[in-house]
């Protein structure tokens, strides 16, 4: 395993350092995606979950498709295509032929459903050579879901390192070393998993020993999978050890190098994977709620004024406005949107008002109850509050019912980006705004719920100011 470790990192200096930024040609034909685009998007690192988008595959009427990419390394890549994650590792220089899955579109309910997940496969890829990345990592998955129920009872129940060893040696003894230093990666990352179910409970140790390794692999799944396993609420299970304590303190007063100090010398962590983890522990923080939100925002602060790394300072910066969005005292998110007449408009266009933004939809019965009882509070504060209703793009197909009812407020069609980014996962969702567009009330009530009063003690505040 050491030398394997040596390799990997000294092939990958030599790689990172010879590699050139070269086109990768991607096409195909799918007729039944005609007039679709799809976004083929890269994880850019396994802190925040953001993603980068690399190209959009715009599929013609005849459903023939071709765009280009321009990376300079091996990439792991994937499209969300109704209930499918597509997934494929890109090399530099080469052409894919694709083959799209199935086209199974979601439903209305599905889309909005949190717990919802797309099921993982592989692009399907024509003439794939036995030696492309994408062929050996599926020839390497195949064999360890074998392996892995060949061992499952000896290694997750009964902790047996000789059936993890056995299974290890299975495969490194079936893939020997390919040359291909990504996969060499991948394989690697996904050995090590079968030795962290053997040392669940010696998180820190296992961490030095197997994952802190240079360079870090961002845009690797196992390594990804296990980052995430390791350090889930890591300053949450650190904090609450038996000697938590010390930890705890330093997070509690935004202490900054001291933290890093803890992680370098008393877990024995390199530099760049405890500046990783801290950032982890950031995002995880902020929504375990042990400590103050402020005090973690500030760790945000001293990492922007730190002598860290430019990449690093980016995923904060990255992450302070993922913690951010849609917080009260923010500026709510720019909002595009059309009448039912077609024309466009948006949020930041409705200025020196209070803004309620509605989202909601007229085909559910309860959606309609509360636009009904909408009616009087708006005749109430018509002239203080802005009363914006924004429908999914379906619902434009009920216009004549929506003029029928003489409900308050305008009506907007929106996207499903804009649904995704104020979070709506339910109908309705909403959020009231001040005069000068920044959230006071996130989420807010619906009108059946108590908005009149949420109206009555903003207006109150107001005078009082």
């Amino acid at each position: 395993m050491n030398k394997l470790f040596t390799f990997i990192f000294l092939f990958s200096l030599v790689f990172a350092a010879q590699a050139q930024t070269q086109a990768v040609q991607i096409s195909g034909n799918a007729p039944e995606y005609a007039g679709q685009q799809i976004a083929l998007i890269c994880p850019s690192n396994p802190v925040i979950y953001n993603n980068d988008l690399i190209t959009t595959i715009k599929i013609l009427p005849d459903g023939s498709f071709d765009a280009s990419v321009f990376i300079n390394q091996t990439s792991y890549c994937y499209a969300l295509i109704g209930r499918w994650k597509a997934e494929i590792y890109l090399e530099p220089g080469e052409n894919y032929q694709l083959v799209l899955p199935p086209y199974q579109p979601l439903s209305e309910v599905e889309k909005r459903n949190p717990y919802f997940q797309p099921q993982s496969i592989s692009f399907g890829i024509k003439e794939l050579p036995a030696d492309d990345t994408n062929r050996l990592i599926q020839n390497f998955e195949e064999a360890y879901n074998r392996e892995e129920n060949n061992y499952f009872n000896q290694i997750f129940k009964d902790k047996s390192k000789l059936a993890a060893d056995a299974m290890i040696s299975q495969l490194e003894s079936e893939f020997p070393e390919s040359g291909n230093s990504y996969f060499e990666a991948y394989k690697y990352y996904r050995l090590v998993t079968i030795r962290f179910a053997l040392n669940q409970d010696k998180t820190s140790e296992f961490i030095k020993t197997y994952v802190d390794r240079q360079p870090i692999q961002s845009n690797l799944p196992p390594f990804e999978q296990l980052f995430n396993q390791l350090l889930t609420n890591f300053f949450y299970h650190e904090s609450n050890l038996i000697d938590g304590s010390q930890f705890r303190t330093l997070v509690g007063t935004a202490n900054l190098k001291g933290i890093e100090k803890y992680l370098t010398e008393r877990n024995g962590w390199s530099t760049d994977f405890s500046h990783m983890a801290i950032l982890k522990g950031i995002n995880d923080a902020f929504y375990k709620q042990q400590f103050n939100p402020q005090t973690i925002l500030n760790l945000l602060s001293k990492i922007e004024q730190s002598n860290w790394g430019t990449g690093e300072k980016k995923i904060a910066a990255a992450l302070k406005v993922k913690l951010l969005h849609l917080m009260v005292g923010t500026e709510a998110p720019e909002v595009h949107m059309q009448d039912l007449n077609g024309t466009s408009a948006k949020l930041s266009s409705f200025k020196d008002k209070f803004v309620y933004l509605h989202f909601t939809t007229v085909t559910n019965p309860i959606c309609r109850k509360q636009l009904d009882e909408l009616k009087t509070i708006a005749d109430q504060y018509k002239t203080k509050v802005e009363f914006i209703n924004l429908l999914p793009k379906a619902d434009l197909a009920k216009k004549k019912l929506i003029l029928q009812q003489n409900w308050p407020g305008k009506f907007m069609i929106v996207d499903d980006e804009v649904l995704e980014n104020y979070q709506v996962k339910s109908f309705p969702t909403s959020y009231l705004l001040d005069e000068k567009g920044i959230l006071i009330s996130s989420p807010a009530l619906n009108p059946l719920d108590g908005l009149s009063h949420t109206l009555s003690d903003t207006m109150k505040q107001k005078q009082l100011q």
